[in-house]
């Protein structure tokens, strides 16, 4: 399982997701997101251990 963030900046939603692949990810947050269903791919990136850790 990796992390993924849906992070539309514009409408100030921010949400976390744990998912096998991005694609199932995107599939998650557009059931979630109805209404930005098509905004989501667009605003969903993975996050690496490296972007939160404080070495």
């Amino acid at each position: 399982m990796r992390l993924y963030i849906l992070e539309i900046t514009t409408e100030h939603k921010i949400s976390f997701i744990n998912a096998t692949s991005i694609e199932k990810a995107i599939e998650a947050f557009k059931r979630i997101y109805k209404h930005y269903e098509e905004q989501v791919p667009f605003y969903v990136r993975e996050i690496h251990p490296t972007d939160y850790s404080h070495s």
